[in-house]
């Protein structure tokens, strides 16, 4: 198999892992196992693709995938560190809220 289409192949299931993702980041479940697939591709695919690339170059159109997967697997994570910000600062919000006082 050629480098290219290895990497076409891979770029493209994790494409749609972090589609996924993106999608359902309001159910934690669902992410979770969003979360997992895109884990399991990183963790049993990359490594294999890495080396390829490594061996036989990249061309800059997938160098350029390459930029735009890590750009969006950068925005998946501030998606879900913003939500992760929100549950903990409405948590804290409630405390206080339901506190006598009003100061938690």
């Amino acid at each position: 198999m050629t480098v290219n289409k290895t990497f076409t192949e891979f770029a493209n299931a994790l494409d749609l892992a972090i589609e996924s993702a993106m999608s359902c980041a309001s159910d934690a479940a669902a992410f979770l196992r969003a979360n997992k697939a895109i884990e399991t591709l990183l963790e049993e695919d990359w490594p294999a693709v890495a080396t390829m690339l490594q061996n036989d170059g990249i061309d800059p159109e997938n160098a350029d995938r390459l930029r735009q997967i890590v750009e969006v697997i950068a925005q998946l994570e501030a998606k879900t560190q913003a939500r992760l910000v929100w549950g903990t600062h409405f948590d804290d919000y409630m405390k206080k809220a339901l506190s006598k006082d009003g100061k938690a």
